[in-house]
């Protein structure tokens, strides 16, 4: 498995992007095993959303929410080989900062009304996939929604403007402009993204000083915020790949703001679908489909065996 990785990790370096296919490329090592992550990130996303809709009728904490990510991210192949940093799960007043994790020993319970930031960071054959979403536990407010239409308007802009041979820095400025727009530039204290690779901070950064370009074969995490200190923040991520061709966006889960609307009738939903899940997923060993499939066979048999001596009589 070492020596598989080691190639991986050469043909990734030495063969970015290369010619190809319907889609008009061959793509790098890199670039499956960050789509791969992607889709484990966007599975992990799930569970939390699945465990943040049971805080209306239990105490839920961000403890139990990185634990649901956890279990996904571990039973979809994330970090098999290597760890993955552990989620943020940031709720209330703790999302106002970027890295807003808090104390392991001191997390908080997630309450109707509240904002929670997710950011989870997913790993295949150990490269990153990162992704970032904002959820409301109920309806929000006016307020809650005009920064989050901001920051979707923002990063969507901005992923538009992924390009190969595109100044990196011209990303930065759409975000931040849009931003400003709305009143919130002193709110967006970070950069707009990174590049991802073996490590979940790579280059470009995407920033206003950026001097360089997007090349084939870089992936990048788009990722502006709005932060007001002491009340929330809010911050959406998804991972773009760079091609001769175009782009392509990794990470699929929902961001409209009606899918992150958490509402107490989703519990109820969920409820029900891993009550289906139970009642409809028999655990039989390989040994009883075995013998399963054993008694179908002699009872197909015994069918053809009658219909024989019927003709034949």
């Amino acid at each position: 498995m070492k020596k598989i990785i080691a190639c991986a990790i050469f043909f990734t370096i030495l063969f970015p992007s290369l010619p190809l296919n319907e889609n008009g490329m061959f793509h790098s090592p890199k670039y499956f095993f960050i789509k791969k992550a992607a889709h484990i990130a966007d599975k992990a996303m799930e569970a939390a959303k699945n465990t943040l809709s049971k805080s209306f009728s239990q105490r839920i904490t961000e403890k139990d929410v990185v634990i649901a990510i956890e279990k996904s991210l571990k039973e979809n192949g994330s970090g098999e080989f290597f760890a993955a940093f552990s989620p943020i799960v940031a709720s209330g007043k703790d999302s106002s900062s970027p890295n807003g994790v808090p104390d392991n020993d001191n997390y908080n319970l997630i309450e109707p009304g509240e904002v929670v930031v997710i950011d989870i960071e997913a790993r295949y054959l150990g490269f990153c996939s990162e992704i970032t979403r904002t959820f409301f536990i109920g309806e929000p407010t006016t307020e809650m929604k005009k920064i989050y239409s901001t920051v979707l308007e923002a990063q969507e802009a901005a992923i538009k403007k992924v390009e190969l041979f595109k100044p990196v820095k011209e990303v930065d400025k759409e975000a931040r402009s849009i931003i400003e727009k709305n009143g919130y530039g002193d709110a967006f204290i970070h950069a707009t993204g990174h590049g991802l690779g073996m490590h979940r901070y790579e280059l470009p950064i995407i920033s206003s000083k950026s001097m360089g370009i997007f090349l084939p074969g870089e992936v990048v995490a788009i990722e502006p915020g709005i932060y007001l200190e002491g009340k929330y923040g809010m911050r959406i991520e998804d991972d773009v790949a760079v091609f001769l061709h175009g782009q392509e966006v990794l990470t699929h889960y929902p961001k409209d703001l009606k899918d992150v609307i958490i509402k107490e009738e989703q519990e109820k939903a969920v409820k029900m679908e891993e009550a289906s899940k139970k009642s409809y997923s028999p655990n039989i060993s390989w040994g009883g489909y075995t013998l399963l499939f054993l008694l179908v066979g002699i009872a197909t048999a015994i069918l053809f065996y009658i219909e024989y001596r019927r003709k034949r009589w």
